[in-house]
């Protein structure tokens, strides 16, 4: 809620280990680990609040075709189940690794309006007041480099992605349903 405007609601699913230990120097971050053997995620829902159900569903673009899934007034995107495998992620070397990435029966509308603007821009909390000041980063040992993200499988199963392009001439419209993706490894 601090940070997204649309309610998110969905179950988890998880067994999490901890690992810590001390650092091993002064200037060294502790070495803290943290592993799940599985983790799920289901019944995910990104929803515009109830006072905002009715002006979504004026503004939610028409579906068509047998194959497109249905979606309720207010419902922005959804996920039927995300699974995540053989998750660790090493805080101090900044990695993190997945044996496998399942995505089932994931449903969202890609929006870009006149402005320019992707609808996820709408999604996001804008800070009240003068805008935030930007966070410097902190040097160190453990700041210096990037995250790295190396999943093993990734798999995406009954998509549905719809696409509304409202800043061309005339508005684009497509879809792309059925949709099944299988990826090996994935790396950033």
């Amino acid at each position: 809620a601090p940070h997204l405007v649309p309610r998110l609601s969905g179950n988890l699913d998880a067994h999490v280990g901890l690992q810590w230990a001390p650092p091993k120097a002064q200037d060294l971050p502790a070495d803290i680990k943290v592993a799940a053997d599985r983790l799920v995620l289901s019944h995910l829902l990104l929803a515009d609040d109830p006072a905002a159900d009715a002006k979504s569903a004026a503004a939610a673009p028409v579906r068509a075709g047998r194959a497109a899934r249905p979606r309720a007034p207010g419902q922005l995107a959804s996920v039927g189940e995300l699974a995540l495998d053989q998750v660790l992620v090493d805080l101090r070397s900044r990695a993190v690794s997945v044996g496998k990435v399942a995505v089932q029966t994931p449903n969202v509308d890609v929006t870009r309006d006149a402005d320019q603007r992707l609808m996820v821009e709408r999604w996001l909390r804008q800070p009240s007041g003068a805008p935030a000041p930007k966070a410097e980063p902190t040097k160190g040992p453990h700041s210096d480099f990037p995250w790295k993200v190396q999943v093993a499988e990734l798999t995406v199963d009954d998509g549905n992605v719809g696409w509304l392009d409202q800043a061309t001439i005339s508005p684009v419209r497509a879809e792309l349903s059925q949709l099944h993706l299988s990826a090996k490894t994935v790396l950033n």
